[in-house]
């Protein structure tokens, strides 16, 4: 049963790039990458609140919370792609490590939010609501202070 749930998250995890990356504007007519990075950390904001208030209310809202989930794996896989608002102020030397430190930083929060989706999907609304208030956002607040633009 194990197995099927992680071929299933799996699977729907590969779904959600594919459909990320074919639905993703094209750059003629597209705002800056710091714009368009800042719009999905504010989306992503939003939902996290949104999930930690159906993840508190009982009984869980699995539906709801599933919701928000995906939202916010869509959001973070659309964050992944763009450009930290720092990487611009780095020497070129330093740019390409920075901008691995960054995918990499995103790709753990993407494992903490299928982390959190296996416990929504189990009923467990209290390890699943200890990960958006411990893991996810200490990842957040560390991460605010590599990428942001000082």
């Amino acid at each position: 049963m194990r197995h099927l749930l992680a071929s299933s998250l799996l699977a729907a995890s590969v779904l959600l790039t594919v459909s990320v990356l074919v639905a993703a504007p094209s750059s003629q007519g597209q705002a800056p990458q710091s714009t368009a990075l800042a719009s999905e950390m504010d989306a992503i904001k939003s939902e996290l609140k949104g999930l930690a208030m159906t993840l508190r209310a009982a009984p869980l809202d699995a539906a709801k919370a599933l919701a928000h989930v995906h939202e916010l794996e869509a959001h973070l896989l659309a964050a992944k792609r763009l450009d930290p608002p720092k990487l611009s102020e780095l020497p070129e030397a330093e740019r390409a490590a920075h901008l691995t430190e960054y995918r990499r930083d995103m790709v753990a929060a993407l494992d903490l939010m299928l982390k959190l989706e296996l416990d929504v999907l189990s009923g467990d609304a209290k390890s699943a609501f200890e990960k958006v208030s411990g893991p996810l956002f200490q990842h957040r607040e560390a991460s605010h202070g590599k990428y942001q633009k000082k």
